[in-house]
C-alpha cells in the first residue's frame, strides 16, 4: 500500500532526477568555445578548457589539431602546473604562461601509447609557480613559429 506522501516523494525524486539528467545531458552537449589568441603577429585559434574537467581531458582521444588551433587552459590562480599525455595520439608542445600573459617555458610533451596507465604516465611540471594560462599545439609549431619564453599572448581570453 502506498501512501500519498510517498508518492508525492517519489514524484519529486523523479522530477529531481529529470532535471539533473537534461542538466548533464546539456553540459555533454556543449559546443566547444573556440577564441582567438595572438602570439608575435600569428592568429591561433583556441579551444578553451575553463573547468577542471575540461583541463582534465585535455586533447586525449583525438588524432591531431588543425593548422594554427590548439587548446587553451585557464586556471583560476597562479600555481605550479603538472600536464600529462593520457590518450593523446600525437605529440604537443605546450607553452607555460603567467598571469600577464607571457611565456614562461616550452616543453614538448611526447605521445604515448593510448593504453598507458595514468601513474605510469611520464608528467611535465612548470618549473614556475606563477603559471595561469598553458597553450598546447602540435609538436614543432612553436619553433616552426620562432617563438620562445619571453613572448607575448596577446588577447587572452
Amino acid at each position: 500500500m502506498i501512501f500519498c506522501g510517498e508518492s508525492k516523494k517519489y514524484v519529486n525524486m523523479q522530477r529531481i532526477l529529470y532535471l539533473t539528467v537534461i542538466f548533464l545531458f546539456l553540459q555533454c552537449d556543449k559546443v566547444d568555445e573556440n577564441r582567438t589568441i595572438e602570439i608575435k603577429g600569428t592568429k591561433i585559434t583556441v579551444e578553451m578548457a575553463v573547468t577542471s574537467l575540461e583541463r582534465s581531458k585535455g586533447l586525449s582521444h583525438r588524432d591531431s589539431l588543425a593548422r594554427d588551433h590548439g587548446m587553451f587552459f585557464v586556471f583560476p590562480d597562479e600555481d605550479r602546473r603538472v600536464f600529462w599525455m593520457y590518450g593523446c595520439r600525437f605529440s604537443i608542445d605546450l607553452a607555460f604562461i603567467d598571469g600577464f600573459g607571457t611565456i614562461r617555458e616550452i616543453v614538448t610533451m611526447e605521445k604515448e601509447p593510448v593504453n598507458r596507465p595514468i601513474d605510469s604516465l611520464k608528467l611535465y611540471p612548470s618549473k614556475s609557480f606563477s603559471i595561469k594560462y598553458a597553450l598546447e599545439m602540435p609538436a614543432g609549431w612553436f619553433e616552426e613559429h620562432e617563438i620562445r619564453a619571453g613572448n607575448q599572448i596577446k588577447y587572452l581570453p
